[in-house]
């Protein structure tokens, strides 16, 4: 979502050339205002009040054509959100015969495509998948610091069935492209890339290079100490997460410390290691987790995964009551995971 307000601006630098010396220059700049408030609300998840004020915004049939082009690009943004992924195709296909074309307009055709190819039948879905692929790099052939367009096409090659033009080889080479625009982007591809690939030896070079290094931000410490974790070296995972919980919980952090204190119990769990690091870690975890904002919550484990795993490290390290506490609250709640239900049932 943070891709739209440079799309924004950059058809707000289309508009400034020619409503310069034009008479209507007050027209053009409602129009900018009315696509501002309908790309806050968009950001704020509020698609529907967002569509009405886009759809009121074309009715008008006043707007010069960048204006109505970026409502055009914001309400398929919005069918996207939605699953509508046929009026989402109807949107691009209107705003992309409407030139100049930017390189977030392709980006977002290409997501939208990509997410087509893998809900299609086997007859449409190549159609589709090369659709995604063309975009990302039209993408990038419009503006080659456009760093979403790289990381896209990144995972279609990663992702992608060689039938339909993945390569691993060639996601491989996307990610000097990534890391020559962000450090933390292109730390994370190679992660994801050392994974797919199951080259253990090097997750653990790579991923302790990562949490030895402080130019490194939370996000991409938090992936280095998980891949670690997901490569079995649960000593080395452990202590990433808890430097990444020691971290300042600034807003661009905040998920990924408070991630950590679950992820250092749950590894505990795992890993087999220290029952009280790990106890520490989720009282701690479910202590600050009813103060913290939905939007974070939502992104989180919750709190009844945190009980549970828990109950493990107590009951492991001899506090069968407390454990047996737990398990009896949480089975007499009204839980919507089936995964934890079936944990629970296990016990």
């Amino acid at each position: 979502m943070k891709y739209i307000i440079p799309l924004i601006l950059v058809n707000i630098l289309f508009v400034n050339c020619f409503a310069e010396n034009n008479p209507e220059n007050s027209v053009a700049e409602n129009g900018l205002e009315i696509i501002k408030h309908a790309s806050t609300l968009f950001e704020s998840q509020l698609y529907k009040d967002s569509e009405a004020v886009l759809e009121q915004l074309l009715q008008q049939n006043k707007h010069n054509k960048v204006i109505r082009n970026a409502a055009f690009i914001l309400l398929a943004r919005i069918a996207i959100e939605k699953e509508q992924l046929d009026r989402a195709e109807d949107l691009f296909e209107t705003s992309l015969n409407v030139l100049p074309n930017t390189a977030e307009e392709y980006y977002w055709f290409a997501r939208m495509s990509s997410k087509q190819a893998s809900n299609a039948s086997i007859f449409t879905a190549m159609g589709y998948a090369t659709d995604a692929k063309d975009g990302f790099k039209k993408a990038i052939e419009l503006d080659k610091t456009y760093l979403p367009a790289h990381i896209g096409l990144f995972n279609y090659y990663l992702s992608a069935p060689s039938i339909a033009g993945g390569s691993s080889d060639k996601a491989k080479q996307q990610i000097a492209n990534i890391e020559s625009l962000s450090i933390n982007d292109g730390a994370q591809a190679r992660l994801k890339w050392l994974q797919d690939n199951e080259l253990t030896d090097d997750i653990k070079a790579f991923a302790s290079l990562v949490l030895s290094n402080n130019k490194y931000d939370a996000k991409t410490q938090f992936q280095a100490a998980s891949a670690l974790v997901a490569s079995n070296y649960f000593n080395l995972g452990l202590k990433g997460f808890r430097q990444v919980s020691t971290l300042a919980a600034a807003e661009q952090n905040q998920l990924y410390v408070y991630a950590s204190y679950y992820q250092i119990g749950r590894t505990s769990v795992v890993g087999n290691l220290d029952s009280k690091t790990g106890i520490d870690a989720f009282q701690h975890y479910l202590k600050v987790f009813p103060n913290l904002e939905p939007m974070i919550t939502e992104k989180l484990p919750s709190e009844h995964w945190a009980q549970f795993r828990m109950s493990q490290l107590l009951e492991r390290s001899g506090e069968i009551n407390k454990a047996n506490n737990i398990i009896n609250h949480l089975k007499s709640q009204p839980l919507n995971d089936p995964q934890l239900v079936n944990a629970l049932h296990n016990r």
